[in-house]
């Protein structure tokens, strides 16, 4: 069980950071979050078409999958 604080990055026009975190739903399950953390976020050239969220996540070993904890920001 892994649990990080990070970036849920996504990119419209690059489909490696494809996976959007909906603010609204509380425990729906993602599969290959791309985390970022907050010092390389900001150090980003494409900072200016991502849209990110703060979130805490656990990784689910048996589902191999991200679940939402809570939504920091």
């Amino acid at each position: 069980m892994v649990i990080k604080i990070g970036y849920v990055i996504t990119n419209k026009k690059n489909t490696k950071y494809k996976f959007i975190l909906p603010f609204w739903k509380k425990n729906l399950k993602y599969k290959n979050i791309q985390l970022k953390i907050k010092s390389n976020f900001f150090h980003d050239s494409r900072k200016e078409f991502l849209q990110n969220f703060i979130v805490l996540v656990k990784f689910n070993c048996k589902q191999k999958k991200y679940n939402l904890i809570k939504i920091l920001y």
